[in-house]
């Protein structure tokens, strides 16, 4: 079995996959299991820790006073498809055997002449009926040609099966999934001018946070503590343009002790690759005095309320 298939089950149990799911309060326990079969397994021989790497951790499941959610309800067969995709695309013969019980011998694919890397994630699920799945998956490798996609898809249909779970047949290649109309966000149509304060803290700052030129402190808020990015993956910052929230006055119209939020739109040089990358950051700033600082760096940018982002068909 490939050293990708021999590892412990915490890749289909954490919350990694999918992002924004949460754990269970007993997963310290949970983990702490998981090690112990694993080594169970591993003085068992091949079969058993292929058999305990597609059954998944039902400790590791929301109990049942947790608050439900369709993410948390899909850790278990998401993670496990993820898996067995990528047996089936590795050619891992043992593994595919093992989670697609229904396909004949002569069915199963060719073992792959060399591991090839690849990232796969889950992007949908659908709980069908009951304890039936239909998950799709991403999975990203290097580009065979220059018209190859970088990203594939693949739908597998997962259902419970005793303690585990099993798939009802090979995946299914699929098309991308739609993208979605981006809401509006709220902030001006034009940056200010390089020459405004505002501008010119939030330059620096962006050098120093990312490049590592200059102090980063000297252009924090008291009570703000931030480290640079590191290690440094920028040589240098080009070019920032920053662009007030389209309010009346926006940071112009804030007194001393007053905030104001701006996004911050950077291209910088990248330290191993020398090409240009386009970063972004919502930011607030905070006049102290006769300058400017920087308050707060918030997740992304803000998103007008009003907008519509439904889904394009």
């Amino acid at each position: 079995m490939k050293a990708r298939d021999a590892k412990p089950s915490a890749e289909a149990n954490s919350p990694s996959p999918v992002q924004g799911w949460t754990t269970v309060s007993h997963r310290a326990v949970a983990a702490k299991a998981a090690h112990a079969l694993l080594l169970a397994a591993l003085a068992c021989g091949p079969a058993a820790l292929l058999t305990m790497l597609f059954t998944p951790d039902h400790a590791d499941q929301p109990s049942k006073t947790a608050p439900h959610t369709v993410g948390a309800a899909a850790l278990g067969p998401a993670g496990w498809a993820e898996r067995a995709v990528a047996a089936y695309i590795d050619g891992d013969v043992e593994a595919v055997r093992a989670a697609f019980p229904t396909v004949a011998d002569a069915e199963l694919p060719a073992p792959a002449d060399e591991a090839v890397p690849m990232r796969v994630s889950t992007v949908a699920t659908d709980p069908s009926a009951g304890d039936y799945w239909a998950v799709t998956v991403a999975v990203s490798g290097p580009r065979e040609g220059p018209q190859t996609p970088a990203t594939r898809y693949y739908s597998l249909g997962v259902a419970a099966s005793g303690a585990g779970w099993v798939a009802t047949d090979f995946p299914s290649e699929v098309a991308a999934p739609a993208t979605g109309r981006p809401p509006e966000l709220p902030y001006a149509s034009r940056p200010l001018a390089d020459g405004h304060p505002v501008a010119q803290t939030v330059q620096q700052w962006a050098g120093a946070y990312l490049a590592a030129d200059g102090e980063l402190a000297r252009y924090l808020a008291p009570g703000f503590d931030q480290t640079p990015v590191s290690p440094t993956p920028y040589s240098a910052v080009d070019e920032v343009k920053v662009f007030p929230l389209d309010d009346a006055g926006g940071p112009d119209g804030v007194g001393n002790g007053g905030a104001a939020e701006v996004l911050a739109r950077v291209q910088a040089a990248g330290k191993d690759d020398g090409r240009t990358h386009s970063v972004v950051y919502a930011l607030e700033i905070t006049e102290r005095g006769d300058r400017w600082e920087v308050s707060a760096l918030h997740p992304a940018p803000r998103v007008d309320p009003g907008s519509d982002s439904t889904t394009d068909s």
